[in-house]
């Protein structure tokens, strides 16, 4: 892979060079929470479900009633648990191998994405 590095009007091809990636500092939990929660509310009934077979209105509907200033409130059960994942994740900079490919409507097997 080449790849082109450009310093004023001159440009140079480095092979085999790739730049070093992007440090981010890891988000709070709360964050992390807050963003799960609203791609959970996000999700369609009717999407497929991944290879793991879980239904999407299983994620979407994991919830249990907590009380909340007297009131009753619908949480999620499953955003806490996602949003400790996502951070491991992030922490390590890896993405499990099964989340890097898609299932195709047809039910067929995608390639991989690059």
């Amino acid at each position: 892979m080449a790849c082109l590095l450009t310093k004023g009007p001159v440009a140079v091809i480095l092979y085999g060079w790739t730049p070093d990636p992007d440090e981010i500092e890891n988000p709070d939990l709360s964050v992390l929470e807050g963003v799960v929660c609203r791609q959970f509310q996000k999700l369609s009934a009717g999407a497929f479900s991944g290879f793991d077979a879980i239904p999407i209105p299983f994620i979407k509907h994991a919830c249990l009633p907590v009380r909340c200033d007297g009131k009753f409130k619908q949480v999620n059960v499953l955003v806490p648990l996602m949003a400790r994942l996502f951070r491991v994740l992030l922490s390590e900079s890896k993405v499990p191998a099964c989340w890097t490919t898609q299932k195709k409507k047809e039910g067929r097997q995608a390639e991989p994405h690059p």
